[in-house]
């Protein structure tokens, strides 16, 4: 799976029980006071973020997080922050669908441009993006800096 931790963070939250959900609202409880249920707290309430989840018999099987970035070089975009599929459910074109999701969302809001940025060693990863219409930009570094 790839990230664990980010998954079974979305399994203990209580998700409606619908099959798509958009945006706002996307839980209905949050359970604890974590920072990651903070940053989704905020994040529920921008306009320019979405999370999409999919269940399967009441049981969430992915989920994709994406939001539109503005930057001075270039015309926004949206950008795919996270998407995670249970691995029994992988190959079924779940991935694909919440993918699909999100360009619905961009195209709504008048974004036409999505990106994603997912590691070299990833080659799922990799394979999948480019087989639903990715395309390879650019490599680069990522550098964090503790403040």
């Amino acid at each position: 799976m790839r990230n664990k931790s980010a998954w079974n963070w979305l399994i203990s939250l209580n998700i409606s029980k619908r099959r798509w959900v958009y945006p706002h609202p996307l839980i209905e409880i949050v359970r604890s006071n974590s920072h990651r249920d903070f940053r989704l707290q905020d994040i529920r309430n921008r306009k320019d973020h979405a999370i999409y989840v999919t269940e399967s018999d009441s049981q969430l099987i992915g989920w994709i997080h994406a939001n539109v970035r503005m930057l001075i070089e270039s015309p926004p975009f949206v950008e795919i922050c996270g998407l995670v599929v249970d691995g029994q459910y992988r190959g079924e074109g779940i991935g694909r669908q919440l993918v699909e999701t999100c360009e619905r969302w961009a195209a709504q809001i008048g974004v036409n441009k999505s990106r994603v940025h997912t590691n070299q060693t990833r080659e799922d990863a990799v394979c999948f993006y480019t087989r639903i219409g990715f395309s390879q930009k650019k490599a680069q570094f990522v550098l964090d800096k503790e403040l």
